[in-house]
């Protein structure tokens, strides 16, 4: 699978758990929204969107591009199920 097509699957929110598997969760996504030059964000618009991602059981991620007059940004990190590896010692020659 292309590198484009994971981070499709994994924004849209078919490729991580419910919150309520949060603690082995494979992903972390945080999301940033910032309002355009001059503009600002409506908290109704911000409400609707959360609504819309708890009525659809998707990420907040995956709908943010709905927002009006913002721009987003999505950070994808390794989530607390991930097990972080144990550095490799010695080898054939470290005898």
């Amino acid at each position: 699978m292309a590198d484009t097509d994971f981070l499709n699957k994994v924004v849209s929110g078919d490729a991580f758990t419910n919150s309520e598997k949060e603690a082995r969760a494979p992903f972390k996504i945080d999301s940033l929204v910032y309002a355009g030059e001059g503009k600002k964000i409506k908290g109704d618009d911000l409400y609707k969107i959360i609504q819309e991602t708890k009525a659809k059981n998707v990420p907040v991620a995956s709908l943010l591009h709905k927002l009006p007059n913002t721009d987003s940004q999505i950070i994808v990190t390794p989530g607390p199920g991930v097990v972080e590896q144990t550095p490799r010692s010695g080898g054939k020659n470290n005898k």
